[in-house]
């Protein structure tokens, strides 16, 4: 991956895979790596994809390894003109990502709401929390409960994401609905 980086960096410089700003004030980048995944940026253009083509394919020869194009998407700017993707996604032989995908649980692009886009994780502990509700348990239990289990379920999006506040509070709201042991929206909490 060494070699593919830094061939990579390399087509940048010589002006045959350009690199991508993905915010004011940042370098570019035009690719990630993440483990044996790879996540690269690039100008969408005839000329950038098929270098990148020729570098893929010179990375698949030299070390035996073979790209699976049929686990690989491509995503465009929103400003993009429709024929042309088609016909840069037909070159690559990758198909169109959709907005709601998902790498390691975490969603891979986050539009104008965050709290859409990590719905996911409420959605799971409500269903957690719908198998609970006929267990008759203490507070103790509870207690183990949601530490052990609920509050593990957010941990990987929340190391890599900052979770919107509303979110949040949402998920509060409901592990003290279950610790205080009401089963509706009612009920008053003592203690927050």
């Amino acid at each position: 991956m060494k070699w593919f980086s830094r061939t990579l960096l390399d087509a940048h410089d010589s002006n045959e895979v350009k690199r991508i700003t993905v915010a004011r004030g940042v370098p570019p980048i035009n690719h990630l790596l993440f483990a044996d995944d790879c996540l690269i940026f690039t100008h969408a253009n005839l000329t950038s994809v098929n270098n990148l083509l020729k570098i893929l394919e010179d990375f698949s020869s030299q070390f035996v390894q073979v790209i699976n194009f049929d686990k690989s998407s491509v995503f465009y700017s929103n400003n993009m003109d429709p024929s042309i993707c088609n016909t840069l996604s037909h070159i690559l032989g990758a198909q169109l990502m959709k907005e709601n995908k998902k790498y390691l649980g975490s969603p891979l692009l986050i539009g104008r709401s965050k709290v859409k886009s990590f719905k996911e994780i409420q959605s799971a502990f409500e269903r957690r929390l719908g198998n609970w509700q006929g267990i008759n348990l203490h507070q103790a239990g509870r207690t183990t409960m949601l530490k052990a289990v609920l509050n593990a379920i957010p941990k990987y999006q929340m190391s890599t994401f900052k979770m919107p506040k509303k979110l949040l509070k949402k998920l509060d709201t409901i592990q003290r609905k279950f610790w205080w042991g009401y089963k509706s929206n009612r009920g008053l909490n003592l203690i927050a």
